[in-house]
């Protein structure tokens, strides 16, 4: 869900875990990262609708999806 949302935005899109910066639309290199429910990540986007991609993809990250 995360990874797809990332791809849609058109835009280059990262997602940083401690010293670890990734792409977020490859679902390999996100999967790398080893995240887990109540780690801390950081999203970076460049270019023109970041700062809207980056709310809609936040939302996607703080959202329990398991409860939804």
């Amino acid at each position: 869900m995360f990874v797809s949302a990332a791809q849609e935005t058109g835009i280059p899109v990262t997602i940083t875990k401690g010293e670890k910066t990734v792409n977020a639309a490859s679902i390999l290199t996100v999967l790398s990262l080893g995240v887990e429910k109540g780690d801390e990540v950081v999203l970076t986007a460049e270019g023109e609708g970041a700062e809207e991609a980056l709310d809609t993809l936040e939302q996607l990250l703080v959202t329990d999806h398991d409860e939804a």
